[in-house]
C-alpha cells in the first residue's frame, strides 16, 4: 500500500496541544480563613500551655500576659515555619485546602521561610519605627505605640497588593518568591 497522496481538496490538519495547567491560585478569604484557624488553634495551645502561669494570684498581671504574648508567638512562628517547611500547609492551610510554594512550584525550604517571610519584614519595620523616632519628637519611639503605627502604614499599604493584586500576593509572599494555592491543583 503506497502512502496516500496530498489532496489540496482536504481539511487543514493542524495538531493540537494539551493546555498548560499550572496551579490555581487560592481565594483571598480561603486564606484568611487558614490564619484565623492557625491562630485559633496555637492560641489554645498556648493557653493550656501558660495554664500555671496564671493561676498564681500574687504576680504582675502585665507581666504574666507579656509572657503569654511571648509563648503564643514563639509557639506560632515554631508551628507555622515547622509545617509550612514540612508540606507546605498548616492545619489551618489544610483545612481550607490551601499551601505554600514558590512561584516556580517548587516547595519552600525552610531558611526562605525564615529569611524572607519573617525577618527581612520585621527588619523593615524596626528600621521604618527607627528613622521615626530619630527623626520626630522623643514620644515617638520603638516602645510607643505611635511609633509602630507609623511605622505599620507602609506594612498596610502592601497588604492592599494582596486585595489589589491579580497574583493575590501579600508583601511577605512578594518578598519571599511564593504563592498560595489550592492544593489539589496541579504545579508545572
Amino acid at each position: 500500500m503506497t502512502a496516500p497522496e496530498f489532496d489540496p481538496y482536504a481539511a487543514p490538519v493542524a495538531p493540537i496541544e494539551a493546555p498548560i495547567v499550572g496551579p490555581v491560585l487560592a481565594g483571598r478569604w480561603r486564606r484568611i480563613a487558614a490564619v484565623g484557624l492557625d491562630l485559633l488553634s496555637v492560641g489554645l495551645i498556648a493557653a493550656v500551655a501558660s495554664v500555671g502561669e496564671v493561676l498564681d494570684f500574687g504576680v504582675n498581671w502585665g507581666l504574666v500576659f507579656g509572657f503569654l504574648a511571648s509563648v503564643y508567638g514563639l509557639i506560632l512562628l515554631a508551628y507555622d515555619f515547622g509545617q509550612l517547611s514540612l508540606s507546605g500547609q498548616t492545619l489551618g492551610k489544610k483545612r481550607m485546602g490551601v499551601r505554600i510554594v514558590r512561584t516556580d512550584g517548587t516547595p519552600v525550604a525552610l531558611g526562605r521561610l525564615i529569611g524572607l517571610r519573617l525577618i527581612i519584614p520585621l527588619t523593615l519595620v524596626l528600621v521604618i519605627t527607627e528613622a521615626i523616632a530619630l527623626g520626630t519628637a522623643d514620644d515617638v519611639s520603638l516602645g510607643t505605640g505611635t511609633g509602630w503605627g507609623i511605622a505599620a502604614i507602609p506594612v498596610v499599604l502592601g497588604y492592599l497588593l494582596f486585595w489589589r493584586g491579580s497574583q493575590k500576593q501579600a508583601p511577605h509572599d512578594l518578598i519571599a518568591d511564593t504563592i498560595v494555592i489550592l492544593a489539589d491543583s496541579t504545579t508545572p
